[in-house]
């Protein structure tokens, strides 16, 4: 899955320093109780956000039609 791959190398730095000062104990803790709900949130900032794109697109459809021009969609 391309998302725990990105997670993982985002995250990579910290990890690294952590196990190393730490051992393998802190290394489960990242890999249990730090992974997956960022994860999670991660997954879902990305489908709200592409949702959003998806909608602004429509909408831009959708002006064009009415005034049979092509608008260049502006990026927040």
């Amino acid at each position: 899955m391309e998302v725990s791959t990105a997670m993982h190398h985002d995250a990579s730095p910290h990890h690294n320093t952590s196990t190393t000062r730490n051992g393998p104990a802190q290394q489960c803790f990242w890999e249990r109780c730090v992974f997956p709900p960022l994860r999670h949130i991660r997954v879902r900032a990305e489908s709200l956000l592409q949702l959003n794109l998806l909608s602004l697109e429509k909408k831009a459809a959708a002006i064009s039609i009415v005034t049979r021009r092509t608008f260049i969609v502006p990026w927040f």
